[in-house]
């Protein structure tokens, strides 16, 4: 898939009001500038995420408790592993899932042998 069909089918998915706008910029920065993945990426992530955590108990949780402390949300992998075990009935979401953990354990081990 070219990387335009690419955006556009991440457009055509995104929520219309609050991720549909960004990415549409993320595409037009990254096609005047295409060696900006790395600073694109982190927004790449932080989509993702939303997406995962969208699939979890966490997902609508209130920023902030009754004392005015912040609620504590799984983030990252353990974000990932509690949508594994909460979407066992979804065998097909909790593959892609997994890929992720076995991609993140991998390239985990590649950076350890390099040091």
């Amino acid at each position: 898939m070219a990387l335009q069909e690419d955006f556009n089918q991440i457009i055509d998915y995104a929520h219309f009001w609050n991720w549909a706008p960004d990415w549409g910029e993320v595409q037009r920065i990254y096609e005047k500038f295409p060696d900006s993945f790395s600073v694109l990426t982190p927004f790449a992530y932080s989509y993702l995420e939303e997406l995962i955590r969208t699939t979890t108990s966490d997902y609508g949780l209130p920023l902030f408790d009754r004392n005015g402390q912040p609620v504590k949300v799984n983030v990252g992998m353990k974000l990932i592993s509690l949508a594994i075990a909460e979407n066992q009935n979804n065998q097909e979401y909790v593959k892609v899932l997994e890929v992720q953990i076995t991609f993140k354990r991998n390239a985990s081990s590649a950076t350890a042998e390099r040091l």
